[in-house]
Order: structure tokens, then sequence, then C-alpha cells
């Protein structure tokens, strides 16, 4: 019983995030973004969660903090991205996994070993209440909707792929942000 109540109660507030993003165009808030209290957040948030998974994660910075994507936009927006982005890790990934958060001065990258995505589903992933056949964990398919509609309004894109070894074997999966440059 508790465990549905969690899972209404995180499908209800997926929904109001949803809500709540999808008449924006543009982000209410303009403030400069530290990445180091919004990654700090998002680890924080799902900490439980990792734990109980035995899974990990694991933040490495490749540059000084203050140079990650230069970017202006919305605290809290952002730290949902961030976190909704690490419960998928959490959730598709092995117990016993690290999930890893590198942050470059052009891009954040969040992988987690796993089987990864079919290849067939991995661009559907994008689409409201997709979710590829044979899951076995629980969600709504409204992650990655949130993460691309707060992506967007901070011009940032969302690029998602497999890892695979040196025999094309899916062994994880890939998650990078990264600022959106517009063809000319």
């Amino acid at each position: 019983m508790e465990h549905s109540i969690n899972r209404t109660t995180h499908l209800v507030d997926q929904l109001l995030t949803l809500s709540r993003l999808d008449p924006l165009t543009q982000t209410p808030y303009t403030t400069k973004i530290n990445w180091t209290n919004i990654t700090s957040d998002a680890i924080a948030s799902v900490n439980l969660y990792a734990r109980e998974c035995h899974s990990r994660i694991q933040r490495q910075f490749q540059t000084e903090p203050l140079a990650v994507l230069p970017l202006y936009g919305d605290p809290t927006l952002l730290t949902i991205l961030i976190r909704n982005l690490l419960d998928n890790a959490i959730r598709y990934s092995p117990e016993h996994s690290t999930i890893n958060i590198t942050l470059t001065a052009d891009t954040i990258t969040i992988t987690n070993s796993g089987n990864g995505v079919a290849p067939e589903s991995l661009q559907r992933l994008h689409e409201r209440f997709f979710r590829p056949a044979g899951q076995e964990k629980s969600g709504s398919g409204l992650g990655l909707s949130i993460v691309d509609s707060i992506a967007q309004l901070h011009g940032l894109e969302v690029e998602l792929s497999n890892i695979e070894n040196e025999h094309q074997k899916r062994v994880g999966f890939k998650v990078i942000l990264k600022i959106q440059y517009s063809k000319i």
C-alpha cells in the first residue's frame, strides 16, 4: 500500500510540474546558476532512493564549478531536471551501481550501468507517457518529458544514448546536457 501511495504521489507531482511548465516560453527567473548547489540539492533528494537500491552517486567537476555551462535561469527547475535524470539513472541501473554525474565547461553528463534502451525505443523516450516494452520498474513516462521542457526553457539540449562495449553490447546509458546551438 505504501508503494502505491508513493507511486501515486510521484505521478501527481510529475503532472503538476508539467502543468506549470507547459505555458512557459521562457524561464520565470534569471539567476546565475550555481551547479554545485543544484547538483548537491538534486543528489540529496534522491540519496535515500539510491541507498535503498544500493547505488552510489559520484559527482565530478572537470572544470571550475562556476565555469560549468555558464547559464542564467531558474535554479529550482534545473534542480528538478537533474533530480529526474538521477532518479531515472538509479531506477534503471542494477543494484550496487555507481551513477556518475560529470560537469564540464560545455556539458553535464549522467551515466549509469545496465542494459540501456532498445535502439527502436531510444528516440521515443522523450514522448510523454512512453515506457519501453518489458519495463519492470515503476514509472509514469513523464520524467524525460519534464527534463526536455526545462532544458528547452534554458536553451539546453538533451542527448540520450546507450553506452556499448567493444562487442556492441549495451552496458549502460548516457544523458548529455549541452547548450543548444541554433543552425545558421
